[in-house]
């Protein structure tokens, strides 16, 4: 839901890693940059067709609420 509201095109609901493409305005490896700096381990996929994308794996609630949280923080993301 956080990454559909800031207009992203999620694919893969239903299995436990979501690919996340983001709008243009976000660089995919700026973000994974700013996250490996704290701690998290997020890919980017920088090659088309996925070009400009987050690769995430899903975990608990409490670990994605955190995420966003830090993404919010670091990139004023939406």
């Amino acid at each position: 839901k956080f990454f559909e509201a800031g207009g992203c095109n999620v694919h893969g609901k239903n299995s436990n890693t979501i690919l996340v493409g983001l709008p243009k305005k976000i660089s995919a490896t700026k973000v994974t940059s700013g996250l490996r700096d704290q701690g998290w381990l997020i890919r980017a996929e920088t090659k088309p067709p996925t070009s400009n994308h987050l690769r995430i794996t899903l975990g608990p609630p409490s670990l994605m609420k955190g995420l966003c949280e830090k993404l919010n923080s670091l990139f004023t993301f939406f």
